[in-house]
């Protein structure tokens, strides 16, 4: 269970999601699967991860992601807190049953969220 600590969980979780999708396009069930465009942003966040980490044996380049790797870890509590307000306010919107203006009617077919 060492081997999944750290660095390690990036290659393995972007290997299985790498697969999934594969397979998915293989199988031709790609269009029909939800979350198949956030599965692919979660690929090319981990691919980014994964360049940080092999830029992190450059001497001028280490320090950044030192510095970038901390940003991200002491945003953790603020995104938390803003997902949670943006929930709020989304069941907020849908128990006062709030409408799309009549002006803005072109846009039905776009989602309250």
């Amino acid at each position: 269970m060492e081997y999944f600590g750290g660095w390690n969980i990036c290659d393995f979780s972007q290997f299985t999601i790498f697969s999934i999708i594969f397979l998915f396009n293989q199988f031709g069930i790609e269009d029909t699967f939800v979350v198949m465009p956030e599965m692919r942003i979660i690929l090319v966040i981990l691919s980014l991860i994964k360049l940080l980490f092999f830029l992190r044996v450059f001497d001028k380049y280490g320090f950044l992601v030192q510095i970038i790797s901390s940003c991200c870890i002491d945003l953790i509590p603020f995104i938390m807190f803003y997902m949670i307000a943006l929930f709020m306010f989304s069941i907020i919107f849908v128990v006062l049953n709030m409408e799309i203006d009549v002006e803005n009617n072109m846009l039905r077919h776009v989602g309250f969220f």
